[in-house]
């Protein structure tokens, strides 16, 4: 539907309408199917995560799970921001999440956490990877002058993991020196630079364990959680296509089940 108005026009219609009631129909079918998919999607997902090696996407789970719903999560672009938006607990309520899009990139993401946290006045996480980490470490000195408790999470996947999943990755040569650019760092040293508790976790239960504990401290703190690029990339191929296999079966079959119902 392409509507043509004045915005404040459109939303004072949509305001009236929404009070009226009159939207609300009993006909569920459209609600039901999408209510279907996300239970075949979800089954999918828990089958191919939840393992005691932690997944990328079992820390953005995590993180919905975990944070204070008074706080605030900061999620740096490229892999973060997108694990959390798909794979997120949904059923979770969120606290407030912040993120620069645009042209940002993965720049000022430390920065911006610790603007976050000034101006939240509460607990802040910013979660983020390894080159965008590394691309504002000297921002490690507004996190460790944060009036409030900054926790980082910072997944090492050891370089640009997000550009295997583009185009660029069917040219082998070129992948890996100008776009992936392995750096074979982890972070303690950083930490311990700027003064920062630092803890390096490579259990999802000691994921989920460090950063309870970091919360109940109410210390600003570096949680480092180590990644293979090849084995995320591998599993998030696995669960999209699970996903579309299992919603486009769980359809066709309460299709048949509704026509089966309207006949009889």
């Amino acid at each position: 539907m392409r509507v043509e108005a004045d915005i404040v026009d459109f939303c004072d219609a949509v305001a009236v309408e929404a009070a009226s009631g009159d939207w609300a129909r009993e006909d569920t079918t459209y609600t039901s199917a999408w209510l279907l998919a996300s239970a075949a999607a979800a089954e999918a997902v828990a089958e191919l995560t939840g393992g005691s090696v932690p997944t990328e996407l079992d820390v953005a789970r995590m993180i919905t799970e975990e944070t204070p719903r008074a706080g605030t999560v900061v999620v740096g672009n490229s892999m973060p921001v997108r694990d959390l938006d798909t794979h997120r607990n949904v059923q979770a309520e969120l606290p407030m999440v912040v993120a620069n899009r645009g042209a940002s990139g993965i720049d000022g993401t430390l920065a911006a956490a610790a603007g976050v946290a000034f101006g939240a006045g509460s607990g802040t996480t910013v979660v983020l990877g390894d080159q965008a980490f590394l691309h504002d470490l000297n921002s490690l000195a507004l996190v460790r002058k944060s009036p409030t408790p900054i926790i980082v999470v910072v997944i090492n996947n050891d370089g640009g993991a997000i550009f295997s999943f583009l185009p660029v990755a069917e040219q082998e040569d070129l992948l890996e020196s100008l776009f992936v650019a392995p750096h074979g760092l982890t972070f303690g040293d950083a930490a311990r630079l700027f003064d920062l508790s630092y803890t390096r976790v490579e259990s999802m239960s000691g994921i989920r364990e460090a950063y309870r504990a970091a919360v109940r401290a109410g210390d600003t703190t570096v949680i480092e959680v180590p990644s293979d690029r090849e084995r995320n990339r591998t599993i998030h191929l696995e669960i999209e296509a699970a996903v579309r296999e299992r919603v486009t079966r769980a359809l066709r079959s309460g299709k048949r089940d509704t026509i089966g119902e309207k006949n009889t």
